[in-house]
């Protein structure tokens, strides 16, 4: 009865409280002459607009229903924008960024000064250079049996095409997850072969990343299935890739069926069963293969689809658009070995010649020696595979001509002339590599180096392929004056490296060659000029030089190195006002020519971001950081968890930290779960009646009234949170909550702290955030 008269007693005190806040009232607009003030409405023209990088659109926008007509523009939120989205003035110009963000659309906003409420957005689509190494795949998503492959394909901004495949991780894939093998003769494409067991999660993540930019990837997700139970399943088994097929010419095929014991097919040409003269036509074959023949005059658009249905279930049925060309041009072109001399074939020695047909599927050819299927002894003989044989006599005249012909175009060929000589002639050819404008002659600074390569043709053996090098014609660079060469032992093949070293000082003459001269024929031999100049300095800045980067948000340095080819820099931060991740986070670290620099959720430091180069750290470039308040909005307590003994009369102090942080004085409703353990009475885990004991505890804000039990206790977030224990803790039941869903038997109790603000972007209930509070007997 007294549990039950204290009840009626504050609830007649709250509705007390309750009519004396409300007859306070709050105070709202006047109207004038009995009209509301109109509101404040922006318009941005032009509403949408397509660019291409680095160009410049004027955005203009008009502010009505107030005088004062001011806007703030942002790009993606970002007050003036940033390199990576594009910035804008206050006058509105907005200068598209040097490469195409990711996604390539962009919004333009222009806030109204009058009332920050009010704004107006452009599109802005952006198109042209993308960041070199930005990474996309396709398909982003697929479906795949068990067992079976899918094709994926990687685009690379930039010169270097090529990328590394990993599944889950793991480079190339496993068993478990499935393989990835990249296409023979392609960089960019690749066959993930599924596992014969579905993955414990049923999809598995294919990842193509940019080798010449590591930090740029792109993922797609596959989903593994067990084949379909009584289904049939059809699949085009070769070729792996979307066929090329010239108008008239010819494309095999083949197809698997799973699931039915029945596993023919038959074949369609864009629906239709054997195709026709329009689409071309497809021919059956053994083992569910046909052969494709494209039309001879091409269909627009040039492309056609090769269709394999299941003859057991028509349903089931798989395809694979083939890609239509004209008749190319055939050509032969003949090359020796890369060892052999043409101008001095030895008698009684062989060399390998090699025919590659363009424009014709059909490689094979048939080798003559002046106009002779298979050549004859006098001007020596060439095989089938296309090894040639010199007589055993110097011919009259010397010069002999090899040709390939077209098997398949038989009155097209290829040649190669060479002469048979008594005796190998050696040929040596010099190059640097990579050879560097204007070649053949090279400038390199004082302590770099260059790569030589040397060729030493007509070499039958290892032995006649070696080189000395010569350095202004000393084989030491005259102790070094000029420089030193080394170069390792030549195992096999006709090709020597030399890496040239050059002195630390500026020699006279400064010019003089390198020569590579033949150890078997020193009278062969062949030189270039090099310059030795002084050494560029070495210069970094950092690109952009300054930036404003919201709360938790990301933003991409560069670093521009001068006066080395070396463009790795390493990466690190510094500040007078905060310490590790408190300033923010760097990925990469180095060596790499940038780095994603994101920002923290807490507080607004200024940060330098220091490049320096991997070739001389000596030489460094900064870049000023202002973390600024922005980030999606958020709430979080700290501390998240705490833990304070029944009965203590000290509390516990809780913060609230909202992002962005310039809502930090927003209302914050603070409000108690039910406690996990209690003495068993109805409502006493989430309501403390019993002033002795019982129930969840209390909180209180800047010394105000103390809320007791699972009630609401609002205000601003500038202020902590104080919780005071409950005065006793009871064993006697255990009721579950988020902070102790299933009793963990330690006989303490556990009570949730729940603080909920409400900012645009929140879901309906509020941003939320939970602290756990772990309540110990006495």
């Amino acid at each position: 009865m007294l549990k039950k008269t204290k009840r009626i007693l504050y609830l007649y005190i709250l509705a007390v409280l309750v009519a004396a806040l409300a007859s306070c009232g709050g105070v709202g607009a006047a109207p004038i002459n009995g009209d509301p003030l109109a509101a404040v409405a922006v318009s941005v023209t032009p509403p949408s607009v397509a660019m291409r990088t680095s160009a410049v659109q004027t955005f203009t926008a008009t502010v009505t229903n107030s005088n004062m007509t001011t806007v703030n523009w942002l790009v993606n939120g970002i007050s003036g924008g940033n390199s990576t989205f594009g910035t804008v003035d206050k006058k509105g110009n907005y200068t598209a960024p040097t490469f195409v963000p990711i996604p390539a659309t962009v919004t333009v906003t222009a806030v109204a000064n009058a009332d920050e409420t009010k704004s107006a957005s452009a599109t802005v689509s952006i198109s042209g250079s993308s960041v070199p190494g930005s990474t996309t795949i396709a398909p982003k998503t697929a479906s795949v049996v068990i067992g079976d492959t899918a094709l994926f394909t990687a685009t690379v901004a930039g010169s270097n095409k090529a990328v590394t495949w990993e599944v889950n991780g793991q480079e190339e894939g496993n068993s478990a997850v499935g393989t990835i093998t990249p296409i023979a003769g392609s960089n960019d494409q690749a066959t993930y072969t599924a596992p014969l067991l579905v993955p414990d999660s049923g999809q598995v993540t294919v990842t193509a990343t940019s080798v010449a930019h590591p930090e740029q990837s792109a993922s797609a997700v596959v989903t593994v299935t067990p084949p379909p139970k009584g289904g049939a399943v059809v699949k085009i088994t070769d070729p792996l890739t979307p066929p090329t097929v010239q108008a008239g010419q010819t494309q095999a095929f083949q197809a698997t069926v799973k699931g039915v014991s029945n596993t023919a097919v038959s074949w369609q040409v864009d629906g239709i069963p054997g195709g026709n003269a329009s689409v071309g036509t497809i021919a059956s074959g053994a083992d569910d293969t046909a052969t494709f023949t494209a039309p001879r005059l091409l269909p627009s658009p040039p492309t056609v689809t090769v269709v394999a249905v299941s003859k057991a279930q028509p349903s089931a049925q798989a395809s694979l658009v083939v890609n239509l060309i004209p008749v190319q041009a055939v050509t032969v072109t003949v090359s020796p070995d890369p060892c052999a001399n043409p101008s001095a074939v030895p008698i009684n020695s062989s060399v390998q010649f090699t025919a590659v047909v363009t424009g014709n599927k059909n490689q094979d050819v048939t080798w003559q020696v002046n106009g002779a299927t298979g050549g004859n002894s006098q001007i020596g003989t060439i095989s089938g595979a296309g090894v040639y044989t010199a007589p055993a006599d110097v011919p009259n005249p010397a010069g002999v001509t090899v040709s390939a012909y077209s098997d398949a175009v038989p009155a097209v060929s290829g040649k190669q002339n060479i002469t048979i000589s008594q005796n190998p002639v050696l040929q040596v050819q010099l190059a640097p590599v990579p050879s560097k404008p204007p070649a053949p002659y090279p400038d390199i600074p004082v302590g770099d180096g260059q790569e030589f390569q040397a060729t030493v043709l007509g070499a039958t053996d290892v032995s006649q392929a070696e080189v000395n090098w010569l350095i202004n014609g000393y084989p030491d660079g005259d102790g070094g004056i000029y420089g030193t060469i080394d170069s390792p032992p030549l195992t096999s093949g006709c090709t020597t490296t030399g890496q040239y070293s050059a002195p630390l000082s500026i020699p006279s003459p400064s010019t003089f060659p390198v020569t590579a001269q033949s150890a078997y024929q020193t009278t062969a031999s062949q030189s270039i000029n090099i310059t030795i100049i002084a050494a560029p300095q070495v210069t970094v800045n950092v690109d952009p030089s300054s930036a404003d980067v919201p709360q938790t948000t990301q933003q991409v340095f560069n670093a521009q190195i001068q006066g080395t080819s070396d463009p790795n820099a390493y990466w690190s931060l510094s500040s007078s006002q905060c310490t590790g991740a408190a300033c923010g986070t760097l990925n990469p670290t180095g060596p790499s020519p940038s780095t994603t620099y994101t920002a923290p959720a807490q507080g607004t430091p200024s940060v330098t971001l220091t490049a320096k180069s991997e070739a001389d750290p000596s030489a460094l470039g900064t870049a000023n950081i202002t973390v600024t308040c922005g980030g999606p909005p958020s709430i979080s307590i700290y501390p998240s968890s705490a833990t304070i003994q029944a009965g203590s009369a000290s509390p516990l102090s809780f913060a609230p930290i909202i992002s962005p942080c310039g809502n930090q004085s927003v209302n914050v409703s603070w409000q108690l779960g039910c406690i996990s353990l209690y003495n068993g009475d109805p409502g006493e885990d989430c309501y403390d009646s019993n002033p002795v004991g019982g129930g969840p505890g209390c909180t209180q804000i800047n010394n105000g009234f103390k809320v007791c039990g699972d009630r609401a206790n609002d205000g601003s977030g500038v202020y902590s949170l104080d919780y005071f224990a409950p005065h006793s803790l009871y064993t006697n039941d255990f009721a579950a909550n988020v902070c102790e869903p299933t009793n963990n038997g330690s006989g303490d109790g556990l009570v949730p702290l729940t603080a909920t603000v409400q900012l645009q972007g929140c879901p309906q209930q509020g941003c939320q955030a939970t602290a756990c509070i772990t309540v110990t007997p006495p």
